[in-house]
């Protein structure tokens, strides 16, 4: 028990904080959301019944746009014979995750190339052949997934001079939102 003067003002500051729990199944369309939180504090008097205080805070969240590629692509293989009589064709898929409602495009810094002599095209699609570049959609929140398809045409030669060549290039996948 403590004495204070009749009529006696005491003020004392808290701190509140609020998060928002990682893990959440989908990322909400971009902007702000606005909320307001009523307090209500009881403080208990030792003359009679508590008196009850109130207040509110404004809670303000932004939520900005984001796009990420969430599950990276893996190699294209191509295994390709010589003078093969059909097309040979390889592909990966990958994944990603942006804001709901959100417009974005993906491409590729090529589309045709030469490895080992070997002419190949890619093209981006939502299904494991043909496809375009760049290639648009819309974002859900959750992971969407899509495929890098690669093609060599029939007929080529190559400049390989064993039974197997290897070779390696590496494209850039870009997303713009």
């Amino acid at each position: 028990s403590f004495g204070l003067a009749k009529n006696t003002v005491v003020t004392n500051s808290y701190t509140f904080y609020g998060c928002i729990p990682s893990g959440q199944l989908a990322l909400p369309p971009e902007g702000t959301y606005t909320d307001t939180v009523t307090m209500t504090f009881s403080l208990a008097k030792a003359t009679g019944p508590s008196a009850f205080i109130g207040g509110t805070i404004p809670v303000n969240i932004i939520a900005p746009a984001s796009c990420n590629i969430s599950t990276p692509p893996s190699n294209i293989n191509f295994n390709y014979t010589a003078f093969s009589a059909a097309p040979v064709l390889g592909n990966t898929t990958y994944g990603v995750t942006c804001t709901q409602t959100l417009a974005y495009s993906m491409s590729l810094d090529a589309t045709v190339d030469v490895i080992a002599g070997l002419n190949y095209s890619l093209a981006l699609n939502t299904s494991g052949s043909g496809g375009v570049n760049p290639l648009s959609s819309t974002g859900t929140g959750v992971e969407q997934y899509f495929f890098i398809n690669g093609t060599m045409a029939a007929g080529q030669a190559a400049t390989c001079a064993t039974a197997t060549c290897t070779g390696t290039q590496i494209r850039t996948l870009t997303i713009s939102y």
